[in-house]
């Protein structure tokens, strides 16, 4: 008698055991990588080459399973991942390992503590989740990019492959029972419209954070396991096949102009480059091969396609490393070619000096393989803690050498610009993006998405005199030198702020920044401190103004009978202060700017204190100022810790200055100045 499951597993035998080999897709991969290249260098927009490699990564890996499947009866997961860390960790770590060295003794200081790390979470395929974190990070979102941040679509890759053989286990496992292969389509049919529904929402809501996120990217590889299950049933003509290969060659073309600079992604514009190869795949699928099937089959393009994925994993540090040393964002035709080309060569170098080699290694599989992926990944992973363990040690260094010397904060008392030059350590440039006001690591200062007026008390948290300091990061980034005068003379600070996030909320605040403003009013009622401290006007790429949603607040807090006292804000830049200064240190102005880019003539806010009840003004810009130009740094004083905020050190420096001005704006409750 026979089995109830035989018919299914015979015809799966007879579709995808011989599955053949399909040197076109290989071209796929080939264009694919090289767009990638072409846009990352020249065009600065999405190109939709990873779309690319995503779609043929689902297709040639379920393809590879059923074959498996058929050939051996059973699927055997650890074998499929075995596989998949035999070919992909020799390059991998090889490059990040490269990268990590390099970087390390030649990136600009400031951008060393975020390579190492990276190079951390990339070697765990982990590097999309570190980018979803700083794209919600109000302080790392806008920082350089790092090195090995194309990592991100590897390891999106390995948490699919992950998944993939225990999905087609479960869909084949009903499929064989039911005798049909209904319900494999179906769980992957479910998962690819809720992957795509989820991917149009959250690229709708939050685009930095779908761009790497796995649930928004895994309708991409199914797409093409689906096509991969269904393909051995596809029966096209040839002249429709050979429009398929045009229509998907277009495509792929097109993506780069479709997805401008403003266009989220992936979102339904992902479509256009999931349309593409799923076409160019479909084109293939026959015996008698279209022009762009033959195009895409050429040995030229086959063997481009071979090292795909290494030239895209080597391009990127080569553009970063060149824009870095360059001192430029866009190289020119010449040195963008280059580095394609070296790109090139370093990905046949990889492939044939340690992929080849490796991949004819034979013991007891799949232990070789898992044992092959230890042994690159244990140096990679020792080099990088070595090298975290180095830059922390530093940064200690740094933050008690700052926040201990009084003579630092003596001389600061007048800073004479007339005298002005650079004489900056290495260590503080690779130390300033670590020092963060203390409020950020005890969870006292609330992060972009929350909205409670949390608060925790600093300085001399005994005294009868309160303060609270409230706003966004640009209050905070005074806490260091208030914390500090509070102890010193009997104040106690209450810290509550949060990032991205003025006491007043913007138009275009986060939604949680409006309730938080009330609930801030409502915590001030309920505190009753002697006097707020905040910022009085705001600074950023169109100037400097005082919105009237601050004066708002100052007005509530005035009919409480509650002190105000405004720190004007500073400059603001349109490049990371530190990274420019390490890039540039022989040029001592090249990170300057003129003062009335960033700064009104006379300080906006003075109009407001009649206007205001109890309101006082205090002005700290001529510690970054002259009359003509504002600066990013002074002598050893490294001024800020990225585009707009003050580094700790130099608030910590300034603090016994801050206390003389508190104390001539308000008397009665710092002192005479």
């Amino acid at each position: 008698m026979q089995h109830p499951q035989s018919d299914l597993r015979s015809d799966l035998l007879q579709q995808y055991r011989d599955w053949p080999y399909r040197p076109d897709i290989q071209g796929v991969r080939a264009i694919g990588a090289l767009l990638i290249a072409i846009y990352h260098i020249w065009i600065h927009r999405v190109s939709g080459g990873v779309d690319v490699f995503f779609v043929m990564s689902g297709f040639l890996m379920t393809a590879l399973l059923l074959k498996a499947h058929a050939r051996n009866g059973r699927l055997d997961p650890l074998a499929f991942w075995g596989k998949i860390i035999r070919r992909v960790a020799p390059s991998a770590y090889l490059i990040l390992l490269l990268t990590l060295i390099y970087g390390y003794f030649r990136a600009p200081g400031p951008l060393v503590e975020n390579l190492v790390m990276e190079v951390i979470y990339s070697a765990l395929h982990l590097e999309n989740i570190r980018l979803i974190h700083t794209a919600t990070d109000y302080l790392a979102r806008d920082e350089p990019v790092s090195a090995v941040q194309q990592f991100w679509a590897l390891s999106i890759q390995m948490q699919f492959y992950a998944f993939l053989p225990l999905l087609l286990m479960a869909g084949l496992w009903f499929s064989f029972r039911w005798r049909t292969l209904l319900p494999l389509l179906g769980l992957l049919v479910g998962l690819w419209m809720a992957s795509f529904v989820y991917s149009l929402l959250v690229t709708a809501s939050n685009p930095a954070q779908a761009y790497f996120n796995p649930g928004a990217r895994a309708w991409e590889f199914l797409a093409g396991s689906l096509l991969a299950i269904a393909s051995p049933y596809i029966r096209l003509g040839g002249t429709i096949r050979a429009g398929c290969g045009l229509l998907g060659l277009a495509l792929l073309f097109l993506t780069g102009l479709l997805a401008t600079p403003g266009t989220a992604f992936p979102g339904h514009i992902a479509l256009v480059p999931v349309s593409a190869a799923l076409l160019l795949i479909t084109a293939g699928l026959g015996s008698s091969p279209g022009p762009a099937t033959r195009l895409l089959a050429s040995r030229p393009l086959v063997s481009l396609g071979d090292v795909s994925f290494t030239i895209y994993l080597w391009h990127w540090p080569l553009l970063v490393f060149y824009q870095y040393h360059a001192n430029v964002v866009t190289p020119g035709p010449l040195a963008g070619s280059l580095i394609i080309l070296c790109s090139i060569g370093l990905a046949y170098a990889t492939h044939h000096l340690f992929e080849k080699p490796l991949k004819g290694l034979r013991w007891r599989e799949p232990l070789t393989s898992y044992a092959l992926g230890l042994a690159f990944l244990a140096p990679l992973m020792i080099t990088s803690l070595n090298f975290k363990s180095s830059v922390a040690a530093v940064q200690q260094e740094r933050a008690a050498f700052w926040t201990e010397g009084e003579d630092r904060q003596a001389r600061l008392a007048n800073l004479d610009f007339e005298a002005f030059h650079l004489d900056l350590a290495e260590e503080d440039l690779r130390a300033v993006k670590s020092m963060l006001p203390s409020v950020y690591e005890d969870g006292c200062h609330q992060d972009i998405n929350e909205d409670a007026a949390i608060h925790c008390e600093l300085g001399d948290t005994q005294a009868s005199l309160t303060v609270v300091l409230v706003g966004g990061s640009h209050a905070t980034q005074w806490l260091p030198a208030l914390d500090a005068i509070g102890r010193e003379h009997g104040v106690r600070v209450i810290n509550m702020t949060k990032s991205g996030c003025p006491f007043g909320a913007m138009p275009n605040s986060n939604p949680s920044c409006h309730a938080w403003n009330r609930n801030a009013l409502d915590e001030l009622a309920r505190l009753q401190p002697d006097a707020i401290i905040t910022n009085s006007t705001r600074s950023g790429p169109r100037g400097e103004s005082v919105p009237m949603e601050y004066v708002g607040q100052w007005r509530a807090v005035a009919n409480m009978g509650i002190t105000i006292i405004g720190i004007r804000d500073n400059p603001w830049y349109d490049f990371d202060v530190p990274t420019c200064l390490a890039l540039n240190s022989d040029d001592d102005t090249a990170c300057t700017i003129e003062r009335a880019q960033a700064l009104e003539a006379t300080n906006p806010v003075e109009s407001w204190l009649e206007r205001i009840p109890d309101m006082h003004s205090i002005d700290m810009n001529d510690f970054l100022c002259d009359d003509r130009t504002c600066y990013t740094a002074y002598g050893e004083y490294l001024f800020y810790r990225d585009h707009n905020h003050l580094s700790v050190s130099y608030v910590s420096s300034l603090s016994r200055a801050l206390r003389i001005r508190l104390g001539r704006a308000a008397p009665h409750l710092f002192g005479s100045g």
